[in-house]
């Protein structure tokens, strides 16, 4: 169920698009069987049959309209995808696109294209007189395609707008954290492991290139639960993957059934355990919903746009972002099964990885500019409230790298101050625990 919920989420936008063409063609099947078939017409009222004639001046007109309007919205959207790659960041792209009503009106327009192509064929010049529904049907699809397409409009310039934007940005990947954070709330943290009871260590290497996605060792835990050892998945969730690289090593003192006949058998297991995608999905990935935040914030302040306002805004966000991470001791989540002595090792949630991953990149473009500073260490005060006292250690020892790293580019003693007063929150705070 996991992994086909990562495919839907993956190609969301596809499946949005084709469930309303689906619905238009069903709608055409039915609608003809109705016509030329006589299946259930004589409990349609009488009010909503026309002519053929009328119908075919009706669709004809329709068809030509659901093209016209087909290439304008898709016109938009192009439009929209260019903005947001150029002005915000191309990793936000997809957000655009997965909005359900961005490609729901592009479906029902082309889906009613089809359905006044396809009701148009079946019409006979030889049955006039026949009494038709597809024009009746074709109207009220069409009220119902232009109501969406003015929520379409009124969407798109509410989504262009960078606050906005980030806004939206923010939630998902706020949901994305808090359903990262329930998953693993039911497996042992650690914030580190030691290996030297273990004499023995067999490496297992991928065979695909990518993204790791998703790892499911339910059944690898299950079916080896009686053996002994630990077994220690390198990569995590977000982290490149490339061909022959070593993902995981078990470590072991007695494991009766791991002769070489059957290291090609657990390597499979293994390997099964992992989905690697070619592109990032924000769905399991909570480090890559912070980075599209991240990304607008060093767009802003890049030089041609020149924008602190915005970067202060997502780092604002970033802090409360980073402030549930905190909320998360340890470093790695150990899995296993209540009654299993094969434990599962593998990296989420070090949050002194996700401060650097986060903010390093901040700090270097912006180190010059005070309000970025500034933004910089309010965030990290707002994470500083929710950590746990493990994670404070952690954020004043990151808060310690920007000053150090900061500090020298403000000469003048009112810069300095601004600066120094929001270090010393955390220092004061630091003597509080």
């Amino acid at each position: 169920m996991r992994r086909i919920r990562l495919f839907m989420d993956s190609h969301k936008s596809a499946i949005y698009l084709l469930r309303y063409i689906a619905v238009a063609l069903l709608l055409t099947i039915i609608v003809i069987g109705v016509d030329y078939f006589g299946i259930g017409k004589g409990f349609i009222p009488e009010l909503l049959l026309t002519k053929i004639d009328v119908a075919r001046s009706i669709l004809t007109a329709l068809s030509g309209s659901f093209l016209t309007i087909t290439t304008f919205t898709f016109s938009t959207i192009l439009s929209v995808l260019s903005t947001y790659s150029s002005n915000y960041s191309p990793r936000v792209v997809e957000n655009f696109l997965a909005k359900k009503i961005t490609m729901k009106v592009l479906g029902l327009f082309v889906g009613g294209f089809i359905y006044s192509i396809m009701t148009l064929f079946f019409m006979k010049t030889s049955d006039l007189d026949v009494m038709v529904l597809s024009a009746t049907v074709a109207i009220i699809y069409t009220i119902y395609s232009v109501i969406n397409f003015v929520i379409f409009i009124f969407s798109v310039s509410s989504l262009i707008q960078s606050g906005n934007l980030i806004v939206n940005t923010f939630r998902e990947s706020a949901e994305v954290i808090e359903r990262s954070i329930e998953e693993i709330s039911d497996m042992e943290r650690i914030s580190d492991y030691s290996l030297e009871s273990y004499h023995y260590k067999e490496d297992f290497y991928i065979d695909c290139d990518g993204f790791l996605e998703l790892i499911e060792l339910e059944e690898l835990l299950e079916k080896h639960k009686d053996q002994e050892g630990m077994l220690v998945i390198h990569p995590s969730i977000g982290d490149f993957v490339s061909r022959n690289q070593k993902v995981a090593s078990l470590y072991y003192n007695d494991w009766s059934h791991l002769a070489e006949d059957n290291l090609p058998g657990l390597k499979e297991e293994l390997l099964k355990s992992f989905t690697v995608k070619e592109k990032r999905i924000t769905t399991k990935d909570y480090k890559y919903s912070i980075q599209k935040i991240i990304d607008i914030a060093l767009r802003a302040i890049s030089p041609g746009i020149n924008d602190p306002n915005t970067a202060m805004k997502c780092l604002d966000f970033a802090g409360v972002l980073l402030g549930k991470i905190s909320t998360v001791e340890g470093c790695y989540n150990c899995s296993k099964t209540e009654d299993s002595r094969l434990a599962v090792i593998y990296e989420s949630f070090n949050l002194k990885k996700d401060l650097e991953d986060s903010l390093n990149q901040i700090v270097f473009y912006g180190k010059e500019d005070l309000f970025v500073v500034s933004a910089v260490m309010d965030a990290l005060l707002s994470s500083y409230h929710q950590a746990t006292k493990e994670n404070k250690e952690i954020i004043r020892d990151y808060s310690n790298y920007v000053y150090d790293r900061t500090i020298n580019n403000f000469q003048h003693k009112r810069e300095r101050k601004i600066i120094d007063s929001r270090y010393e929150l955390l220092n004061f705070k630091e003597n509080q625990v």
